[in-house]
């Protein structure tokens, strides 16, 4: 049994859409009130972190987690971080519900990482090795189905 499921990212879409509309407005009007001399370093300023944002929101705009006979892999948008564990390395799979307060995006949680786009479900791998991975997902039941059967748990 395969699985592949690409997660949009809604979550931080939306708020990274919301900051770049505020630095956008934000440089408008330090545009229109600012002195000449002043206002370019401030535009070029706001504009970098513009541009540092945008990037952060496409690297982290979808999820894709695989199922295989042998490994799950999970990436970001356009491969960004690819990792990938062997099913035979995993001890349990358990759907979990992660706090708002886990955050989103790559996560250092407890004694674990957490990988998140969106939505706070998650499927948690237990691995022999006693580490733990929280994979973000918005079909957490299917992901947990794919596994345990895969990994014969």
């Amino acid at each position: 049994m395969s699985y592949s499921h690409k997660q949009p990212g809604y979550f931080i879409i939306g708020v990274m859409g919301a900051v770049l509309s505020l630095l956008v407005a934000i440089s408008v009007y330090v545009y229109l009130v600012t002195e000449e001399a002043e206002k370019w370093p401030a535009i070029y300023a706001i504009s970098a972190s513009a541009i540092i944002l945008l990037v952060i929101s496409l690297l982290f705009s979808s999820m894709t987690i695989t199922v295989t006979e042998t490994k799950i892999k999970w990436s970001f948008a356009f491969g960004f971080w690819k990792k990938e564990c062997l099913l035979s390395d995993i001890a349990e799979a358990k759907v979990v519900q992660n706090s708002f307060l886990h955050g989103f995006g790559i996560r250092l949680v407890g004694n674990g990482w957490l990988y998140n786009v969106s939505g706070l479900s998650a499927l948690e791998l237990k691995l022999k090795s006693g580490s733990v991975i929280r994979l973000g997902t918005d079909e957490p039941e299917y992901l947990h189905r794919a596994v345990t059967h895969a990994a014969g748990l």
